[in-house]
């Protein structure tokens, strides 16, 4: 069981999946380090800028195990609860990130 500071702290971690071929790349783990994990992000997004079948996902959750639960769609051993809602929120996010929230805020229509 965890401390209860340890389940209000948002870890970060960084997904890299390749969609075409349904498998993860790469997982990366920031712990509470915000700024690490955007530049990570920022950096692995301009790596796969020309491969749009690459998903970069920098998601924050207490914990691995609650991510793995919540986002299984990008674990290898785990099943999709939600797609239509994480392809969503993974175009909100994203447009959020690269700055432009008034397409963040079209696409969440």
């Amino acid at each position: 069981m965890h401390s209860l500071e340890e389940q209000f702290t948002i870890r970060h971690f960084l997904i890299t999946y390749d969609r075409k071929a349904d498998h993860q790349v790469e997982l990366r783990e920031f712990g509470t380090d915000t700024e690490r994990a955007l530049d990570a992000y920022k950096e692995t997004e301009k790596l796969y800028r020309d491969q749009p079948n690459m998903d970069i996902v920098l998601l924050g959750s207490d914990s691995l195990e609650s991510m793995r639960k919540t986002q299984g769609n990008y674990f290898d051993d785990e099943p999709s609860f939600r797609p239509e809602v994480d392809a969503k929120l993974f175009s909100i996010v994203s447009g959020i990130l690269q700055g432009d929230y008034e397409a963040a805020q079209k696409r969440s229509e």
